[in-house]
Order: C-alpha cells, then structure tokens, then sequence
C-alpha cells in the first residue's frame, strides 16, 4: 500500500490536481481518438475529434461563447440583455448553457424536426424555447430562423446570436478547433472532414488548417440528401429552388441547410460527398456497437464519408473527422428500433439479425436505401452544374 500511495502522489506532483472554474473554460481541447480500423486502405489513418464531450454535449459550445465573448466585449451585449438563437439544437443548448453561467436571459427557436432530448435540454437551463413549425421555406416568416430577426427587432435588449451569418462563428473554430487539430496531429493532417448547417466548422477550420498546411491539407465537406448546400456548391453558390438538388425533406438533424448561410466559404471546400440518412444512422449503429461511441447523426455524415475518403487515400494519410454530438441527443430517433423502422431505414428482421457494421442495404432482405434514387439523381444533378464526376471531385481530395 506504501509504494501504491508514493506512487500516486509522485503522479499527482508531476500532472498536477488542476480544478477548472466552471462549465465554461472545459470548451474545447476535446479527445483526438484514433479509429483507423474503419479505414478501408491499411496505412490511411482515421482520428476522430469527440466534440460531443464539450460540456453542453455538442461543438456549438464553441461558437457560442465566443460569440458572446466578441458582443460583450464590443459593447453590443450588455447587462440584463437576453440571447436570442435560431437552432436545430445543439446551438441552442450551447447559448442556453453561456447565458446560465453569465447571467443573460435566452429564447432558443427550433422547429418541430428538433428532437424532444434536444429540446428538453435547451429548456433545461431556464430560459424559453419556441418550436416553430417544420417543412417551412426558407423565406418564410415564421420559418425557424427568421423567427430570431423578428424577435430582435421589437427589443433593444434581445441579442441575436445570429449564427447562420455571424462571421464570429468561423471565427470560433478558425481561433480554436483548427489549431487543436494542428498541434493533435503534429501538423500531419491530411484531409479534414465536417458536414455544414452554418458553414462555420467547415470555414473556419478548414481557412486555418489550409493556411497552417500551406494548403496541403483538402477538406472534404459531406452533405445529407434534401440539403441545398451541394447544388449551391457546384453551381453558382445560391440554393437550386427546383429539380434534385432543391430543398427537400431529410431526417438527419443539425447538418445540411435549406439555404445557404453566409458563414460558408465554398472556396474552402475541395470536394463535397452526398450522404442518405440511413448511411448515416447506420454508421452511428456502427460506431455505437464496434466502438463503443454513442454520437450524433452528423457524426454518422462525417464518419461515413471519412470511410469512403479512406478507400481512395494512400499509406501514410490522415483523415480527422469531426463528431459534433452526443448520441444522447437521438436515443428516441437513431437509437430506436422502431423510428429506424417507421422511416423505412430497416427492417425488423435487419434489427435482429444485422452484424454490427454490415452492409445493410447489400443483404438480401434488408431495407432498401429510401433515399438511393434520390441521391444518384442529385448526385447527377450536380455534377452536371459543374461538368465534373464523383471521380473527378474526391480526386480533388486525394491527388492534389
């Protein structure tokens, strides 16, 4: 017991017994974690950033207290002021959490897509939730966003948070996820891999793991079928309003947009991947039962395309992908049998006999992919916008 005792206060005098000063200073420096055995070529590295563990759950914690740090710190946030933030969720929980610990007011404004776990958890911190009604175009007044502009404008002390057009928001990531990433990999990354709603973690982080790599480093930016984000990128920049690549219906939460927010930098972007919801609620199932992490849909988007990105890779790559929320949030959706089952993404006889990690749209009698025509016909879509192919966009990833 004596050696076991000189041992651990050796251990405790060398790491130290730091206590932090509440919830806000553990944003950020998350876990960098290796899960290269998803990788479908030996030697291409996959390591995954565990946004998730941020204290609200989500990557959002990020933006919203520099956010607030920028707005207090200009003067356009003062005492007595209330937040005010147009959310799918997790931007939301994240305002809430900030203005808890810093003595504002909030109104988080979501809509009826959002999750009830979601929900409760930006109602949690005592402010007020607004669920708007879903499926609304995107210029619709009493469409989620828009909601937070209106709410502003009848009060002086409403602050917007304003995320989808907040340069602070890239801003955030550019100061803080881009160098962790950096200094994580010893500046050996080389491809980074985030899905966008406001096009923050893809810009910001991208601008500066670009500039840090002297452009070396692609980024490669997947995109939920049903969002405008891939035609606008292959096209002129603004959201296609007609055909496949329109605004259309999709269940992955917090990723994809029915417009295109001004914190999006396409330039950024070396190669977008067209994902369906069940691959990624299936490669959440997967990394929930191989790995033993229990993340988000978006997390299934990004980790979904860093293995594909890792088949056409070579030796010696390394690909970081974000995971931007806790499973948690979706234990009533992605993690339910019988959701899974009423969207048409399986079958209950894949619930009971599917391995872990199969291929699940290739077994006989497994769901079929409601989405797949869809996909291909956007797929083909886009390409046409823009004259290239699938080839020709991931080689922009891989070779360049």
């Amino acid at each position: 017991m004596g050696g076991f005792i000189s041992k651990l206060r050796r251990a405790r005098g060398k790491h130290g017994t730091k206590v932090r000063a509440g919830a806000s200073t553990i944003i950020g420096n998350t876990p960098l974690i290796d899960l290269s055995r998803l990788s479908r070529t030996p030697g291409v590295k996959i390591m995954a950033k565990c946004e998730y563990l941020n204290p609200s759950g989500s990557i959002k914690d990020r933006i919203a207290a520099h956010i607030v740090d920028c707005a207090e710190q200009d003067g356009r946030l003062k005492p007595g002021d209330t937040l005010v933030a147009s959310t799918s969720g997790n931007t939301g929980a994240a305002v809430a959490m900030v203005a808890a610990i810093r003595g504002y007011g909030y109104i988080a404004i979501t809509n009826a897509k959002c999750s009830q776990e979601k929900r409760d958890s930006m109602a949690a911190y005592g402010g007020k939730l607004i669920v708007a009604q879903d499926g609304l175009a995107a210029d619709h007044p009493e469409h989620y966003v828009n909601l937070e502009a209106t709410l502003c404008a009848r009060r002086s002390d409403y602050f917007p948070i304003n995320q989808y057009e907040n340069p602070d928001n890239p801003g955030a990531y550019y100061q803080t996820l881009g160098p962790e990433i950096w200094r994580q990999t010893g500046g050996g990354v080389t491809h980074f891999i985030a899905g966008g709603s406001t096009g923050g973690t893809v810009t910001g982080t991208g601008r500066f793991l670009k500039e840090a790599s002297r452009g070396r480093c692609k980024v490669l930016m997947p995109d939920p079928v049903g969002s405008v984000m891939l035609g606008a990128y292959h096209g002129d920049g603004t959201a296609v309003v007609i055909g496949a690549l329109a605004a259309k219906s999709y269940a992955v939460e917090g990723v994809g947009k029915d417009s295109v927010p001004g914190c999006v930098d396409f330039s950024i972007v070396d190669a977008m991947l067209s994902v369906t919801d069940k691959q990624c609620f299936d490669m959440c199932l997967r990394l929930s039962r191989e790995e033993g992490l229990l993340t988000g849909g978006s997390s299934g988007l990004n980790m979904h395309a860093a293995v594909e990105l890792s088949g056409r890779c070579k030796p010696g790559a390394v690909i970081v992908v974000v995971l931007p929320d806790s499973g948690v949030k979706y234990l009533s959706k992605i993690y339910s049998p019988a959701w899974r089952r009423s969207k048409g993404f399986e079958t209950q006889e894949d619930e009971a006999d599917a391995p872990a990690g199969a291929d699940t749209d290739a077994d006989a009698g497994a769901a079929r992919d409601p989405q797949r025509d869809a996909n291909l016909a956007r797929v083909s879509s886009a390409f046409k916008l823009s004259g290239t192919s699938n080839t020709d966009q991931l080689l922009n990833v891989v070779d360049k």
